[in-house]
């Protein structure tokens, strides 16, 4: 796991790639032998687990200047 991922947990909000970065808030997290996955709530109010390696923490008081490249 990434060290920026390490303290991710659950009402966190954070950056979610699906062929761009989409801000979403954590709304589970699930913990499996070998794997995490994230179950995330989007904006629109759909959810969707997403891989650790799809997520990256966000700021939302800076209106999307750290949005991954």
């Amino acid at each position: 796991m990434d060290p920026s991922q390490a303290h991710i947990k659950r009402h966190d909000p954070v950056w979610v790639w699906d062929g761009c970065w989409l801000p979403a808030v954590v709304a589970d997290v699930l913990l499996e032998p070998g794997k995490t996955l994230f179950v995330v709530q989007f904006e629109h109010g759909v959810s969707a687990p997403v891989s650790r390696t799809n997520v990256e923490p966000r700021n939302p008081s800076i209106h999307g200047a750290d949005k991954p490249s």
